[in-house]
């Protein structure tokens, strides 16, 4: 059996029998999800039987393992068989895989097999014949002394931040940065069978079940709310955290036209179901997310063939009843701080690739840039919605290469100014990144990534601005840290997790290193830490992760056995004013000297600490020695006298003054 583990309540949770028979039943709802049945099997003699078991085996083996046993198909007592079989996969997602490409799979010209997962069949046997009205989902308690407290994390004395690690189990840490190994605040077997994931501001973590989805939080890890929703493949959270939408791949032609079940908009408080809509076919190119939100969750829009379906939140209409007609556009995406939607439409005969900005919900056209010569655009936002620049791979006369092309828009300024920057044809750009709360960004670009160039822009003056670049570089990422101009120069993949940390401010190198196989790096909220790893699937020997500081010191490493996903805790947006922020900057030097001081006495404590474990161990060892006839003397070679102390000597350096005089004689 699987349980939850935590450091505050693992007694109570053994002790709960609701909470030990939800566990069992959520293992056995997984070992039911693994299996599925196949109908409509041709129904043989024993002497084709070897033969009918080959054939399904070669079918369903497409899509999953099926091992010596896993295959059965029931004879009755004439040895013939009963026209269907039972076939157990690996996972659950195998078994599903399965149930979407096999279904109606055509076997013969007499045949067409049926597939379900034997979850599916079981809950169709145990349905009611009398029908019962759903019961409505359970909101989460509006009463504050019985609401959980959702925010309990950020009130942590020592402003820690958290962090999230997937492997054979999912746990939570507590991120110290005095050097102390993270602290285990919750660990649980079995809790997602995907991915998990954090909400946009950290107020939930976000679990995947054959099922549907679940959201957790509080200072228990409470399952808040649950979103049945079957199959789930992908989800996405509004900015606001008031809605989300999950997609379970549903084939159109399955689906319920009037009460669609692949893709729902739900709303988070309550748990209801908003709409559904049909999705995709199955042999379109689906690109996730396909409902994107406006940043105050007042709207959300949908790409749909020559338009743009713009529903307002929570009714989920239509806005003025229509959508907006575009022809062949290709994409679009909405400002991170205005209700401003940017879409691009490619070249069409001789009307060149267009770049729009409108605005919502009037629908007013703000600014229209044409671009010519393109092949593909992206659109690449600032994070406080000042600049908007778009990528455009731009074909060459010859139309057999291609250059990259920058269009940076001036969301801010009057009639939203447009600047042009421009690559050579045989410099491929690896990575454009924007500093999170700044005027600056980077590209990574050349010919080669093993040693390419970085160029660093600031749009702070009326032009693009051009500061400085670093060459001979193992780049082809970019990760800037949120605040304090600080970045990491990443060669991930075939680059082999080469890294470098750098002082955009001061435009110094601070440090040098690598992780060897790495493929993907990611800051804390503060922008003090940044974390890489190493999935399984990568490095089966040398997974885990690795947490620096800003300035490239490795701070604390874990190798875990079939580690596969960190993912840092993010933190809502400040509620103090600019002046409170000001305020408190000014007055930084009082604060540090506070925190500074609680920091040392923590050092001594963890001393202290330690040093009385060491002294019960040895106690421990002397009174084990008492007990069985023996002293400690043969033992005492070891050290070379009767007892021993460990003196922990702490090394202080101070930066004393100095001035130098010439004196004339």
């Amino acid at each position: 059996m699987s349980l939850a583990v935590t450091s505050r309540n693992a007694s109570e949770l053994l002790k709960d029998s609701q909470f030990l028979e939800e566990e069992q039943k959520r293992i056995e709802q997984r070992e039911l999800s693994r299996a599925v049945i196949v109908s409509n099997v041709p129904k043989i003699t024993v002497d084709k039987y070897e033969k009918l078991c080959t054939v399904l085996r070669k079918v369903f083996q497409q899509v999953g393992n099926i091992g010596s046993d896993a295959l059965w198909v029931p004879q009755d007592e004439n040895k013939d068989t009963k026209g269907f079989a039972l076939i157990t996969y690996d996972t659950p997602e195998e078994a599903l895989k399965a149930v979407l490409q096999l279904n109606e799979y055509p076997l013969d010209k007499n045949h067409t097999l049926q597939v379900k997962t034997l979850l599916d069949i079981e809950r169709i046997v145990h349905t009611s014949e009398t029908f019962e009205p759903p019961s409505l989902p359970i909101e989460i308690p509006t009463d504050p002394s019985s609401r959980p407290n959702l925010f309990s994390w950020l009130l942590d004395e020592r402003g820690r931040d958290q962090f999230m690690i997937r492997h054979e189990e999912t746990e939570i840490y507590w991120f110290d940065s005095l050097g102390i190994p993270p602290q285990l605040e919750y660990s649980r077997m079995n809790w997602t069978e995907a991915d998990g994931y954090w909400s946009p501001r950290g107020t939930y973590f976000v679990t995947f079940h054959i099922q549907g989805i679940a959201i957790w939080g509080g200072p228990k890890w409470e399952r808040l709310m649950r979103f049945p929703h079957s199959h789930v493949k992908k989800f996405d959270f509004s900015p606001c955290e008031n809605y989300l939408v999950t997609w379970n791949d549903l084939d159109p032609e399955r689906d319920n036209p009037k009460d669609p079940e692949c893709i729902i908009i739900w709303e988070v408080a309550t748990g209801r179901k908003l709409r559904g809509f049909l999705g995709p076919k199955h042999d379109e190119k689906v690109a996730w997310p396909m409902f994107k939100f406006q940043y105050k969750d007042e709207m959300v829009a949908r790409l749909v063939e020559n338009a743009i379906s713009v529903y307002t939140l929570p009714e989920m209409t239509l806005l003025d009843k229509r959508s907006m007609k575009i022809p062949y556009i290709r994409d679009f995406q909405w400002s991170p701080a205005d209700s401003i939607i940017a879409y691009w439409q490619p070249e069409v005969g001789n009307n060149p690739a267009k770049v729009t900005l409108v605005e919502m919900p009037s629908r007013k056209e703000l600014r229209q840039k044409a671009v010519y010569s393109v092949a593909d655009i992206e659109l690449y936002w600032q994070q406080n919605g000042k600049y908007l620049c778009c990528k455009a791979s731009r074909l060459t006369k010859s139309k057999k290469s291609r250059l990259a092309n920058f269009e940076f828009f001036r969301i801010r300024q009057k009639e939203i100014p447009v600047e042009v920057l421009e690559y050579k044809e045989k410099e491929v750009v690896y990575d454009f990144a924007w500093e999170p709360d700044g005027d600056r960004f980077a590209i990574a670009y050349g010919d080669n990534a093993s040693r390419a160039s970085v160029a660093f822009y600031s749009m702070e003056d009326t032009q693009v601005k051009y500061l400085f670049s670093l060459t001979q570089r193992p780049v082809n990422r970019i990760f800037w840290a949120p605040q304090n101009g600080f970045v990491v120069l990443a060669g991930l993949g075939s680059l082999n997790g080469q890294l470098e940390f750098y002082n955009v401010n001061e435009q110094e190198s601070m440090n040098q290193s690598e992780h060897f196989m790495c493929t993907n790096a990611e800051w804390d909220a503060s922008g003090r830490f940044v974390a890489t790893w190493v999935p399984y699937s990568r490095n089966k020997m040398e997974c885990g992760y690795i947490i620096w500081t800003f300035y490239g010191k490795e701070v604390y490493q874990a190798t875990i056995s079939m580690f596969s996903q960190f993912l840092w805790r993010p933190r809502p947006e400040w509620l103090l004013s600019k002046e409170q922020q000001k305020k408190i900057k000014k007055n930084l030097k009082s604060y540090r000297e506070r925190y500074e001081r609680e920091d040392q006495e923590l050092k001594e404590m963890r001393r202290s600490g330690k040093a009385a474990e060491r002294k019960k161990l040895r106690d421990a060892w002397k009174q084990y020695l008492q007990s069985i006839g023996e002293d400690d003397k043969p033992f005492q070679w070891m050290s070379g006298k009767k007892e021993t102390t460990e003196e922990i000597v702490e090394i202080t350096e101070e930066l004393l003054e100095f001035k130098e005089e010439i004196i004339d004689k």
